[in-house]
C-alpha cells in the first residue's frame, strides 16, 4: 500500500516571501517529512505542485469529457486527484 502526503500552502504567501525564505521553507519540508521516510525506506519521490493559474479543470458529466483551463470555477473545492 502506498500513500500520498500533500502540503497545502496557500499561493499567496509565496508572493510575500523572498526567494532565500522559500527555499529555506521547502528544504525545511523536506528535511522534517522526506528525512525521516528515506531513512525508514519508506520515501518514493517529492515534487512541488505547479500553480493554479496554470490548471486545467477535466469534468465528466453524461459521458462526456469537458477540459477548461484555470483553476475550478468554485475555490472551496481545491483538492487534488493524482492517479
Amino acid at each position: 500500500m502506498k500513500y500520498m502526503l500533500l502540503i497545502y500552502h496557500p499561493e499567496e504567501a509565496w508572493g510575500t516571501m523572498t526567494e532565500q525564505d522559500s527555499t529555506n521553507y521547502v528544504r525545511r519540508l523536506r528535511q522534517v517529512f522526506a528525512g525521516y521516510w528515506c531513512e525508514s525506506g519508506h520515501y518514493i519521490s517529492g515534487s512541488e505542485l505547479h500553480p493554479v493559474s496554470t490548471a486545467t479543470s477535466v469534468r465528466v458529466r453524461d459521458g462526456k469529457e469537458l477540459a477548461t483551463d484555470g483553476p475550478s470555477p468554485r475555490p472551496r473545492n481545491n483538492s487534488a486527484v493524482i492517479t
